[in-house]
């Protein structure tokens, strides 16, 4: 499925909404329609990963560098600060510069701080999966749990620790679910998204999009489709009504990137 990034830092999440793709969610008929597709697009989580001298993760870490910790071989060096800075900084330019994103560019990123590594094993025991970190670029959750070995001071573990879901306790309400009482006895785990993004399905809705209507608009613009104009929020932006602005002068940005798609390869749709 392609994966839609919302390309830029300085715009909070819930704000830029994708509507051009069908079925619209809102006017979804459950028994006939598949889910919709329309949504609200968020930026990822890019937490910094901290280590005990022994190399064990201090706190729990959601997001992009959790992940590479987690997944990627640091052969030859070790995953400090300095080097999950380096490696996620370079795969976040490519994302919001609307640069491809295949196994062969991500790692050639992590080869210029672990030279020995790569991505996905070829070379090296990391078991990146390109799909997986595509939809962390798209918003998903990954969780890093404490108490991994994958830092500084320690010998980094193939084994995967995190996961993109965590068990949560559900109480019934039927006999089928094994509790009458829901609030006082019983309790079934379940594993839910950490944080879960609304696939995207290649249907006519998303090829027309990406032609003529919201995602070219938001990914930059083509001849006939010009790209947004921001205006961002901040203290540099004078707080005054719009008939009073004048000759003011604010930050803009035109011509934006907003979004950038991925398909399956990493490849820019």
């Amino acid at each position: 499925m392609p994966y839609i990034c919302l390309a830029r830092h300085d715009i909070p999440d819930g704000v830029v909404q994708i509507l051009s793709l069908t079925p619209n969610s809102s006017r979804r008929h459950p028994a006939y329609d598949p889910p919709g597709q329309s949504r609200y697009l968020n930026r990822f989580s890019d937490n910094p990963v901290m280590f005990t001298a022994a190399g064990l993760v201090v706190t729990a870490v959601d997001g992009l560098r959790a992940y590479l910790v987690d997944h990627v071989e640091p052969a030859g060096g070790s995953w400090t600060h300095a080097a999950q800075i380096a490696v996620a900084n370079a795969i976040i330019a490519r994302l919001d510069a609307g640069q491809s994103l295949l196994v062969a560019d991500i790692n050639t990123i992590i080869q210029v701080t672990f030279a020995a590594s790569d991505f996905d094993g070829t070379g090296s025991n990391s078991t990146g999966i390109l799909t997986d970190l595509l939809s962390i670029l798209a918003g998903r959750g990954y969780r890093l749990p404490a108490g991994a070995i994958k830092g500084p001071g320690g010998v980094w573990s193939a084994v995967a620790a995190g996961a993109f879901t965590r068990n949560v306790t559900v109480f019934g309400t039927g006999m089928h679910d094994g509790e009458i009482k829901p609030a006082i006895i019983g309790g079934d785990t379940q594993a839910v998204e950490i944080r879960g993004i609304r696939e995207t399905y290649i249907l006519m809705g998303h090829s027309t999009s990406v032609g003529a209507t919201d995602l070219v608009c938001f990914s930059g613009g083509s001849p006939e489709i010009s790209a947004p104009t921001l205006w961002p929020d901040s203290d540099r932006v004078p707080h005054y009504p719009w008939s009073m602005q004048g000759a003011l002068s604010y930050p803009q940005v035109a011509n934006a990137r907003v979004i950038t798609i991925y398909d399956t390869d990493g490849s820019v749709l």
